[in-house]
């Protein structure tokens, strides 16, 4: 199966929280799984990753797109990523994925994949990792979901929520969701990388 994951950060760019990690470990799997993997993130968060940018590079196996930021400035200091390339690799690869996996979905990458992704009628999974609730930059998340949020939840295969918790905050932001497609899958742990018993 060719997968695609779309993040607004991935490895290196651990400062970028939970997901970037997340990600990594997922596909990590999914390539030694059989899968073919692809990765379309940005080239930094605080800082911009030393790394080939807007064209494929390997990370351990994942086939990885780092796209260059418009401005590092707006990336860094209000968590506004703008890869400018980005529209122009999808557009000309995205019909050739089985299925996409759009990860925080408030972002200028998501909002690119999906309009594409149903332009092409490529099934797509939308994972928020709790960036859903509006309680933090209420009216910019509100802005965005009257925008294209709303229809990029709405017109998803499948909504992953980590919890019960966070399922039903999905509800709440978006009362027209469709309870029957979201997904409770709490987040994986990778036990080899775990401290060995007493060390912590």
């Amino acid at each position: 199966m060719r997968i695609l994951h779309v993040c607004p950060y991935f490895k290196p760019s651990w400062e970028g929280g939970g997901p970037p990690r997340f990600v990594y470990e997922l596909a990590s799997q999914q390539v030694a799984m059989g899968h073919d993997v692809t990765v379309y993130t940005t080239d930094g968060f605080k800082r911009r990753v030393k790394i080939e940018k807007n064209r494929s590079v390997d990370v351990d196996g994942i086939r990885t797109y780092y796209f260059r930021n418009l401005s590092m400035y707006l990336t860094a200091n209000f968590n506004l990523p703008l890869p400018y390339y980005l529209p122009v690799v999808a557009a000309k690869e995205l019909k050739s994925f089985d299925i996409i996996h759009i990860h925080e979905h408030r972002t200028f990458l998501a909002a690119v994949i999906y309009l594409l992704a149903t332009r092409y009628n490529i099934p797509y999974i939308v994972q928020p990792h709790g960036s859903a609730p509006r309680m933090i930059k209420a009216w910019q998340k509100r802005l965005f979901d009257i925008l294209v949020g709303n229809r990029i939840i709405y017109n998803a295969k499948r909504i992953i929520a980590s919890s019960k918790i966070e399922s039903q905050y999905y509800k709440k932001v978006y009362p027209k969701l469709n309870e029957k497609i979201i997904v409770r899958l709490p987040n994986p742990v990778n036990i080899p990388k775990t401290p060995p018993e007493g060390s912590f």
